[in-house]
């Protein structure tokens, strides 16, 4: 007896690679979905950045009370007592953060700036405490700033007694000096102490590339 036509049990068959009808259908709804999901995720994140824009726009236009666009001296005097519960910023505070922050140059803090300037305001006010104990110990001048020696012999204590060259401490000198006064006061000496571990860092760097090109070329 001649045997059933399978095609007449399983239908036509498909191309090689083909699938069927139902997988193509789920694959596109969870693709669906997924771009779905994204979408949603991205309009949470940006509600979230424009919410973050606003209350900085709102603190930012309660300072600049003459309504400049600018926060000047006083204004920016005033943001920094707020952020430390009340207690004014020393003048050497004050024109570091301005100096710091200030990315146009013009002595102001605008919209763009004032999230920097607070942040670093709030680093350096973390680290003040440890700051001053250093002052107090390498200050040997009385001036309430570290001179370039006092500031060489604070990095030589960093570097556990290894004596701080000449070069080095200057390359440190100009990269925390921003008031431009050849000493480091109390927010510079912040930025002192980073570019220390900085030019540590890389000195590790370049002494594990030169081993490395003598090992190979041994």
């Amino acid at each position: 007896a001649a045997r059933p036509c399978l095609c007449a049990a399983t239908g036509a068959p498909r191309p090689r690679g083909a699938m069927p009808v139902g997988n193509i259908a789920a694959i596109t709804a969870l693709r669906r979905r997924d771009r779905a999901q994204a979408g949603a995720a991205r309009r949470v994140q940006q509600d979230k950045e424009l919410q973050h824009a606003k209350r900085w726009t709102a603190v930012f236009r309660s300072y600049d009370t003459n309504h400049t666009g600018r926060l000047e001296q006083g204004q920016v005097r005033e943001l920094l007592k707020a952020v430390n519960e009340g207690k004014d910023p020393s003048d050497d505070e004050l024109a570091f953060i301005l100096k710091f922050s200030d990315g146009n140059s013009n002595e102001t803090i605008d919209r763009s700036e004032i999230e920097h300037a607070v942040a670093t305001w709030r680093t350096y006010l973390a680290h003040k405490e440890k700051m001053e104990k250093v002052v107090a110990e390498f200050d040997k001048s009385g001036t309430g700033k570290l001179e370039f020696e006092e500031l060489r012999a604070y990095l030589t204590n960093l570097n556990e007694g290894t004596e701080v060259t000449t070069d080095e401490a200057q390359w440190v000198m100009d990269k925390a000096d921003a008031l431009g006064d050849g000493a480091c006061c109390l927010p510079e000496l912040l930025m002192a102490t980073s570019a220390w571990y900085t030019c540590v860092e890389e000195k590790e760097e370049k002494a594990k590339e030169t081993k490395s090109s003598a090992c190979t070329l041994l």
